[in-house]
């Protein structure tokens, strides 16, 4: 292994957002707040399409930035159809006037995307065993999306930089939407995002801004830090890879960058603390207990900052202590329903055990969901369905492993910054099984990213070569 190899792993770490992209990046998103918060018409969805051309023919993987920051942010506020689709149209676009379209072809063998290719074709597969086929081609388009973004990262990740304006870029997008989140709590409902939710129902009969709420004791209900429209369960699963990542930059950075990690971390989990989400909590402790332990004594400081983060955020909602408090009595008394619901979706499974009941079957026969994405996924696809669904995970972490343990990457800082992006895809996938997990864009999107920076330096090494012979 040559010092070129190690440096193109550096090269990803050290890669800055750049400052032109930084600033528009955090003008859409703010554009994105304010049009949450009060009505702006279609100057709003202009504005947003411009600048997002701007930025995605500028530099194709910026496209994967905006992505990633509707994903983090209420986008649907904007008024524009479909925007994640638009959005991924006009990256497209982007990649077709590059030409990289043509040039990733090289690419298309990446084991993550046959995996997600092949559940999505077994999944539509068994739209045909169920009489609900809307119900399943709801479920199933969210897999759709799923490969959708896994194409796009096969294509736009040109070299390491790529790949490290994005892990930075997720990590930053998912603690600004703490800002989000508190500006929504303090407006309540007082805001055009409530207005235009508070009517849409959901396939299951309840509100778009029902998540908002909680029950805490026999008669208190408050509000959960959250915008309306997002699952705080969801949300939560969603925060645990960004904080690894930021976890992963703050333990590789340079003294004078630590600081801004440990924000990036801290915002992060008062995010997830705020949803009164008790698996998220649990999960996202068992990562920064994981990330402690790979530091020793250097993690006082990071320690003492998710310390911080915690107190505030209780000490701004004081019922959350009594939420943390009732994990315990949640677990002796079923997980609040979710004991009985993986009972019935095991006797659903041993209905069909080999092709499953069809995707959405367990909730259009019982009106609910299982709330665990693997038992989910056995009783709609069969085993089939959840070993190639499990392979794609698997893939992930195995690759990370067997590339920590041999000559590819020998700095020890470099093997750290893969382990700890592992511990968020297993915390991520832990926290799934407490949830039905339907939309796997970021699941998958977190598996391709450990894959690649597990493959980095092959890759790169690929890279140089066609670069030198060209």
């Amino acid at each position: 292994m040559t010092s070129q190899d190690i440096d193109c792993f550096e090269m990803a770490i050290e890669t800055k957002l750049g400052a032109l992209d930084t600033v528009l990046l955090l003008l859409i998103w703010l554009l994105i707040l304010i049009a949450s918060l009060k009505f702006i018409g279609i100057l709003g969805s202009i504005s947003f399409l411009l600048l997002s051309a701007y930025l995605t023919v500028k530099r194709p993987s910026n496209g994967l930035l905006i992505i990633l920051l509707l994903i983090y942010s209420p986008g649907i506020a904007l008024q524009i159809p479909s925007i994640l689709v638009v959005s991924s149209l006009i990256t497209f676009f982007a990649l077709v006037i590059k030409g990289n379209c043509i040039r990733s072809l090289r690419r298309i063998g990446n084991p993550i995307l046959i995996s997600a290719f092949i559940f999505a074709g077994w999944a539509l597969g068994t739209t045909l065993l169920t009489n609900s086929l809307g119900v399943a081609l709801r479920y199933w388009i969210q897999y759709f999306y799923g490969l959708i973004l896994i194409i796009l990262l096969l294509i736009c990740l040109e070299s390491p930089k790529d790949y490290g304006r994005i892990l930075k870029w997720w990590a930053i997008i998912a603690a600004l939407s703490l800002l989000i989140s508190v500006a929504h709590y303090i407006a309540g409902t007082n805001t055009f995002l409530y207005s235009i939710l508070k009517n849409v129902r959901r396939p299951d009969g309840f509100t778009a801004v029902t998540p908002t709420v909680i029950g805490i004791g026999l008669d208190k209900v408050v509000r959960r830090l959250i915008w309306p429209g997002i699952g705080p369960n969801y949300y939560s699963a969603n925060l645990i890879f960004p904080l690894s990542i930021a976890l992963a930059f703050y333990d590789a950075s340079t003294s004078r960058q630590k600081p801004f990690w440990m924000l990036v971390c801290g915002m992060i989990f008062a995010a997830v603390v705020g949803t009164f989400s008790r698996s998220g909590f649990l999960v996202v402790c068992v990562v920064g207990f994981a990330f402690i332990l790979r530091r020793n004594i250097r993690a006082i400081f990071p320690t003492l900052v998710l310390l911080a983060a915690f107190l505030v955020t209780i000490t701004a909602i004081p019922e959350l202590i009594i939420r943390i408090r009732s994990i315990l009595d949640a677990i002796a008394s079923g997980a609040t329903g979710r004991f009985a619901a993986w009972q019935l979706a095991v006797k659903m499974w041993l209905s069909s055990p080999l092709w499953g009941n069809g995707l959405g079957s367990f909730f259009a026969k019982y009106r609910s969901v299982p709330h665990n994405t693997y038992l989910t996924i056995l009783s709609e696809t069969g085993i089939v369905g959840l070993l190639i669904y499990l392979s794609i995970i698997i893939q992930a972490l195995y690759n990370c492993l067997h590339i920590q343990n041999s000559n590819y990457i020998a700095h020890r800082k470099k093997k750290k910054f893969l382990e700890i992006l592992v511990i968020g895809l297993v915390g991520m996938c832990f926290m799934i099984g407490t949830i039905s997990y339907e939309e796997v864009k970021l699941l998958w999107a977190a598996c391709f990213l450990c894959l690649y920076g597990s493959m980095l330096n092959v890759t790169y090494q690929h890279l140089k070569e066609k670069t030198t012979t060209d």
